[in-house]
C-alpha cells in the first residue's frame, strides 16, 4: 500500500508542476504587459525572442497536465482492477513518458514563429514597413 501511495504522490506532484508551469507561462505571455505597461517597449528585443520559448513551455504545461491526469487515472484503475500489473509499476515508468511526450509533442512550436528585428526609427514613416528590412536594393 505504501508503494501505491508513493506513485500517486509522484504523479500528483508532476501534475502540479505542469499546472504551475502553465500558469507562469500564461502570466508571462498574456498578463505581464497589462501589469507593466512599458515592459514591451522597453525590452522589446528580449520579449520578442522569449515569446516563442514561452509558447513551447505553455504547450508543454498543458499537454503534461492533461496526460499526467490521464496517467494518474490509469494508475488508480490498475490499483483497483489489476494488482499484478500495478505491483510492477514505478513512479519513473509512469512519469517519464508523460514528460517525454509533453516535450516532444511541443518542440515544434518553438520553430513556428519567426522574429525580425529592425531599427524602428529608420523604417517608421519611410514606406518600408511592409517590406523585409534585411533585403537590400
Amino acid at each position: 500500500m505504501q508503494k501505491s501511495k508513493r506513485i500517486m504522490d509522484h504523479l500528483m506532484m508532476t501534475v502540479c508542476a505542469f499546472n504551475l508551469l502553465t500558469l507562469l507561462m500564461y502570466f508571462n505571455l498574456f498578463s505581464l504587459s497589462v501589469f507593466f505597461n512599458g515592459i514591451d517597449s522597453k525590452y522589446s528585443e528580449m520579449t520578442t525572442y522569449l515569446r516563442s520559448f514561452c509558447v513551447v513551455l505553455f504547450g508543454m504545461g498543458i499537454c503534461g497536465s492533461i496526460y499526467g491526469t490521464l496517467c494518474l487515472s490509469i494508475e488508480r484503475y490498475l490499483l483497483v482492477k489489476n494488482m499484478r500489473i500495478h505491483q510492477k509499476l514505478t513512479g519513473l515508468t509512469m512519469i517519464l513518458p508523460v514528460i517525454l511526450f509533453a516535450a516532444i509533442a511541443n518542440i515544434h512550436r518553438g520553430f513556428m514563429y519567426s522574429t525580425i528585428c529592425y531599427d524602428r526609427l529608420k523604417y517608421e514613416g519611410s514606406g518600408y514597413e511592409n517590406e523585409n528590412p534585411s533585403s537590400t536594393n
